[in-house]
């Protein structure tokens, strides 16, 4: 008797093990690149929305960084409350992005809900985005970019603001098409058959849970 419950003993043990490999380590490759990634996008905007809601000042020493942090307060005093929605939009969607990585991480039930949302959410920020900086930025990047351009040129004549317009709207716009094109990959991966697949039911079991 006691045999056979030292035999069973290790059975039932690596039975648990193996119940919880779905959801806790056996995460597949696009889970964790994809969650990395949300973690870099979010970590970033939360940062950048931050600094613009505190008003952090750049580093001195550094024209560029003055230059640009001249243009950020002309721009928050001529448009408040553009610039401070946009703040809020980067901090809101970079915690909302978090909080999708951690529970991706943790292998909480609601981490494919929690990053479908995250995509869709997403791609209303880059569309508001790419607006904003297209009405309100638009017009102080191309001269900054052009003084920049005029104060370390070479022998060659220095771009205008005319010039600069159109690598302005490139920059702004491909930026937002990157995001959005980031968007819909966790959109096609978690809201897929793959992610179905993976964050089913009974394929993600809470942590310390073997079923």
């Amino acid at each position: 008797m006691g045999d056979n419950d030292a035999k069973s003993g290790p059975s039932r043990g690596s039975f648990d093990a193996r119940a919880r490999l779905p959801g806790r380590s056996a995460r597949p490759r696009w889970v964790v690149v994809l969650a990395m990634a949300m973690l870099a996008v979010g970590g970033n905007l939360l940062l950048g929305g931050v600094a613009i809601v505190r008003g952090l000042s750049p580093s001195r020493g550094a024209p560029t960084l003055q230059d640009l942090g001249a243009m950020s307060i002309a721009l928050a005093a001529a448009h408040p409350v553009a610039v401070v929605l946009n703040a809020v939009s980067k901090i809101l969607f970079g915690l909302l992005l978090l909080y999708a990585v951690a529970a991706v991480f943790t292998s909480d039930r609601r981490a494919r809900a929690a990053t479908l949302l995250a995509a869709w959410v997403g791609i209303a920020y880059q569309i508001g985005d790419a607006l904003f900086l297209f009405l309100l930025m638009r017009q102080r990047i191309a001269p900054l970019l052009a003084s920049l351009a005029a104060a370390n040129g070479g022998p060659t004549p220095a771009p205008t603001v005319q010039d600069l317009a159109p690598l302005t709207d490139v920059v702004i716009f491909g930026t937002a098409l990157l995001g959005i094109a980031f968007s819909v990959l966790l959109l096609a991966f978690f809201g897929g058959r793959r992610g179905r697949g993976f964050f089913g039911p009974g394929r993600q079991p809470r942590p310390g849970h073997g079923g």
